[in-house]
């Protein structure tokens, strides 16, 4: 009974770190996606402006 509780208990763990994880890799990703954006934007901007 009690190694069942261990593997199940660890499992959870497990996954709740992975989605910690995963979630901080989301994140990341959709910064650098807004900056990139944003980035090109201001980049446009600047080209419009000299024209």
């Amino acid at each position: 009974m009690r190694n069942d509780l261990t593997c199940s208990h660890a499992h959870s763990l497990e996954s709740t770190e992975f989605s910690t994880i995963w979630l901080r890799f989301k994140s990341h990703s959709l910064t650098k996606f807004i900056c990139a954006i944003g980035h090109n934007i201001k980049k446009k901007k600047k080209n419009s402006l000299t024209i």
